[in-house]
């Protein structure tokens, strides 16, 4: 649902894919862009790509407060970016994201592994 350079623009894919009787999800890196892509028929917004749009500052939580105005202004919410404990995901279904997808967190070892290298460090750092 980002605004980028794509072989066919949103709302193009979207009427296309409405075309084939599916329904569809978008993932958005903001509120404009969520908002848009639901008002023009997408059943769920993802908040996927909230933070990753410049890779240089990507934020360690997830973008709550953009579930919370997608929620609020009575958008289908997945969300998803950086849910990497049951804490976060809990705080999402909390703002009323109706699920939360989970990934690196539970599928990617190097992430999981270099989590547990981190804290060990840390801790031995303080001793």
């Amino acid at each position: 649902g980002t605004d980028r350079p794509r072989p066919v623009d949103r709302l193009t894919l979207l009427a296309e894919i409405h075309n084939q009787g599916c329904i569809a999800m978008a993932d958005c890196a903001d509120f404009t862009g969520g908002k848009l892509l639901y008002e023009a028929g997408c059943t769920f917004i993802g908040s996927t790509m909230s933070g990753y749009l410049d890779l240089s500052q990507t934020p360690e939580e997830p973008d709550y407060q953009l579930v919370s105005d997608l929620v609020s202004a009575g958008i289908k919410v997945i969300a998803e970016g950086r849910y990497n404990s049951p804490e976060r995901a809990a705080k999402a279904i909390e703002l009323g994201a109706l699920c939360v997808t989970v990934g690196s967190a539970i599928t990617r070892l190097e992430h999981i592994t270099g989590w547990f290298v981190q804290s060990i460090n840390n801790a031995k750092s303080d001793i």
